[in-house]
């Protein structure tokens, strides 16, 4: 896993200051209601949607209802706590790693999609975005996959070259 206690402090805290930048401007309190008609908010400085809080048992996987972990009991605890955003992160990351591993997605590393240099950062970012899935479809098709806002998977890759 890549806590930083696996990658060098400085590089860690990059990481997240660049992809904190790009979902958020590093804003714990931020909340984004996706466009396409359905109720998925996304929230806090990285931007974590309903399924991605599920995983890190911030929420229920059925119900979709908080579970108190860290004291949260509602969007706005989130969002008022960097604390458990930050912990969050540090869990999600590992997390993503082996969902990489085992969908076989490390392969890419080194190579190139769409022209731009696939880094493992850039991946973790990419999948951060898309999901596993998403990401897996995108090097399977050749097709730019993108968020319902129009964000791509190489603007993610693009922001560790």
């Amino acid at each position: 896993s890549s806590s930083p206690t696996q990658w060098e402090q400085a590089h860690w805290d990059n990481f997240r200051e660049i992809l904190g930048k790009r979902e958020s401007s590093n804003n714990y309190s931020a909340r984004r209601t996706n466009p396409d008609g359905r109720k998925s908010q996304f929230l806090g400085k990285y931007q974590f949607g309903n399924d991605a809080l599920a995983d890190l048992g911030f929420k229920n996987p059925t119900t979709k209802q908080w579970t108190g972990l860290h004291g949260v009991n509602s969007a706005d605890d989130f969002l008022n706590n960097p604390e458990a955003q930050e912990d969050a992160f540090a869990r999600w990351i590992p997390l993503l790693e082996r969902r990489i591993r085992t969908q076989g997605l490390s392969s890419y590393i080194g190579k190139e999609f769409k022209g731009v240099k696939i880094t493992k950062e850039g991946l973790l970012a990419a999948t951060h975005l898309l999901g596993t899935q998403g990401v897996k479809d995108a090097f399977t098709t050749g097709k730019n996959g993108a968020d319902q806002l129009g964000t791509t998977l190489t603007d993610y890759l693009k922001l560790y070259l």
